[in-house]
């Protein structure tokens, strides 16, 4: 809902409610999403309740009990954020609570394979060399790189990450790099079986 100079009293009400309802959906949907419930983390819906944010930013309620409201809903957001980054970097490393219960409840030993990052030259860690591996291939062959960010990079590679382990059970390796196939670059998984000792 866009925020205007003219709103009334009750319209604010009605955005900051709209607000409230949406980042409760929000909070829902990431914990389906990291639970593995839904596929795709809700970006969508993030981004409306951000451009609320936004909207009351530039021009903020005036009334006391308003703008109260709206700085704990924002207060609230902003945690959740961390909260969901945080959670996201930990499915990047494999040690978070619901990977780690699941590998210990799993008889065929670790749910996730190994995984390396190749984007070229060499292999290197970390989702920020993939990612900006993945940009500075789409700027060499003039595609738009606006999409591309860690955040995404990281969730594609935690859900192929399940999927690989999911298959192939943890003997194998893996590794992500940035291929150009007809004239679009994106990131590829590689899988190799492990050979038993």
């Amino acid at each position: 809902m866009a925020i205007r100079k003219d709103q009334n009293v009750d319209e604010i009400d009605e955005a900051l409610d709209t607000f409230e309802i949406n980042l409760k959906r929000l909070r829902i949907e990431y914990e389906q999403y990291f639970k593995g419930a839904i596929k795709r983390e809700p970006y969508q819906l993030l981004g409306r309740v951000q451009k609320v944010v936004t909207g009351f930013a530039s021009d903020p309620p005036r009334r006391v009990s308003q703008k109260f409201r709206f700085n704990s809903l924002v207060a609230r957001f902003q945690s959740l954020r961390q909260l969901w980054g945080r959670t996201q970097r930990e499915l990047e490393r494999g040690v978070h609570s619901t990977q780690r219960f699941r590998n210990k409840h799993t008889s065929d030993g670790p749910a996730a394979p190994k995984v390396e990052l190749d984007h070229g030259g060499g292999k290197k860690t970390g989702i920020d060399q993939l990612t900006d591996a993945l940009i500075a291939a789409r700027r060499k062959i003039g595609q738009d790189s606006k999409g591309v960010s860690k955040e995404r990079i990281a969730a594609m590679v935690a859900q192929q990450r399940q999927a690989i382990a999911a298959k192939y059970g943890d003997d194998v390796k893996v590794a992500f790099r940035v291929v150009v196939e007809d004239g679009k670059a994106k990131v590829k998984a590689n899988v190799k079986r492990v050979k038993s000792a």
